[in-house]
């Protein structure tokens, strides 16, 4: 950065020694000033720490984290590091307490009714979330997957990704990815949808006017036609997992529901690919 030369009182420029006295005092100036610029203990500033679930418990109270695991909701909301082999789902080893998540939030939660635990809700992707460590819980609970929304024939879509580790912002190509996806009918009265094979969702990314990446290539589906009469209110969701791999770059993301009577609810956004 170019600094404007100091005006003298003669206008001349000139330059005068530094006594002894005063050239300490400016090492000391200076010493200050660095150790003040890489502090972290600045008013204002906070450090987000990112851990894994089971490591919230063990942190003093009003550490930021950033942490993702599968969501388990039973009774109380979990944060797994794990899930267990057998059904229903439930944490294995440590997780982390959610102090303030609404479900509605939740991107392809899903719900069943459990004759050990009751009723039960989960996620089939991992979740990232962005909290505060009260009491050895998480509060203040944000979700740090970016949702990607989409308003169509009376449907409202939503998408997400998962990787791991988590980036809020960048897809890694190389590595397995869970695209969740789930549609809500947001009219008052039912919609009619058709699908023709099993296949339920669609993601795409293009460079352009060219397709460069579709979830469902190499994929097998039943085919069968199924007509859905889909209640208002009612939200369902899906989970497709794949190996993704496409070179770096910056490519445009759609995303729909495969059924006749969905047609205009497509998600479109610029997504930005990098490499592990």
């Amino acid at each position: 950065m170019k600094r404007r030369p100091s005006a003298s009182p003669t206008g001349a420029g000139t330059r005068r020694a530094l006594g002894p006295s005063q050239a300490i005092l400016l090492v000391v100036l200076v010493i200050g000033l660095v150790a003040a610029a890489c502090s972290s203990d600045e008013p204002g500033q906070t450090t987000t720490q990112t851990i894994e679930p089971g490591d919230v418990a063990t942190l003093d109270d009003g550490t930021e984290v950033l942490t993702q695991g599968i969501l388990v909701i039973s009774g109380d909301t979990r944060l797994c590091g794990a899930i267990a082999d057998s059904p229903p789902p439930r944490c294995e080893g440590p997780s982390a307490i959610l102090g303030d998540l609404s479900p509605d939030d939740i991107v392809a939660l899903n719900s069943a009714s459990d004759p050990e635990v009751g009723e039960l809700s989960w996620t089939s992707y991992e979740l990232a979330v962005s909290g505060t460590v009260d009491n050895g819980i998480l509060v203040n609970v944000e979700i740090a997957n970016r949702v990607y929304p989409a308003v169509g024939d009376g449907l409202r879509m939503r998408l997400v990704w998962s990787q791991s580790p988590f980036f809020p912002r960048q897809l890694r190509s190389g590595e397995e990815i869970r695209w969740a996806v789930d549609i809500t009918n947001i009219l008052d009265e039912p919609i009619e949808l058709t699908f023709t094979s099993g296949q339920v969702a669609e993601v795409t990314l293009s460079d352009g006017d060219t397709e460069v990446y579709r979830w469902a290539d190499g994929k097998v589906f039943t085919q069968e036609i199924n007509e859905v009469e889909f209640e208002a209110g009612r939200t369902s969701g899906a989970t497709l997992a794949d190996l993704f791999v496409l070179d770096p770059g910056t490519y445009t993301l759609r995303a729909w529901v495969v059924a006749t009577g969905a047609e205009n609810a497509v998600i479109e956004a610029p997504v930005e690919v990098i490499e592990n």
